[in-house]
């Protein structure tokens, strides 16, 4: 599945296996941020020239298995995921541009 944030288009890529092969070809002339939820196929991105990869739903994950280990700190951090959800649903709700979502974090207070 890939989603145009920009452009509001979803688009799904059914392939017959789950190899890096698959989003390589699709994604070959891509150039931007590129969320991905850590799967190791997209990992040969995070060195391509122009694009950034971001995997906030590989770590939200990763904290909620941790909850039977250490459920007070895996919490905590998965409270903060979900401020940064709501941060991003505010700035859809708003229609900011990339430019203003970039910096929201650092220079508004959270709108909830």
């Amino acid at each position: 599945m890939y989603y145009d944030t920009q452009r509001k288009l979803a688009l799904f890529d059914y392939q017959l296996g789950r190899g890096a092969l698959y989003p390589k070809a699709m994604l070959h002339k891509f150039k931007g941020y590129l969320q991905t939820d850590g799967y190791d196929a997209y990992e040969t991105f995070d060195k391509v020239e122009g694009v950034t990869l971001l995997l906030l739903g590989a770590s939200r994950r990763k904290f909620y298995e941790a909850k039977d280990y250490d459920k007070a700190n895996a919490d905590a951090v998965l409270s903060l995921i979900q401020d940064l959800y709501k941060i991003e649903s505010y700035c859809r709700d708003e229609n900011f541009t990339p430019e203003q979502i970039k910096t929201i974090g650092m220079n508004m207070p959270y709108p909830y």
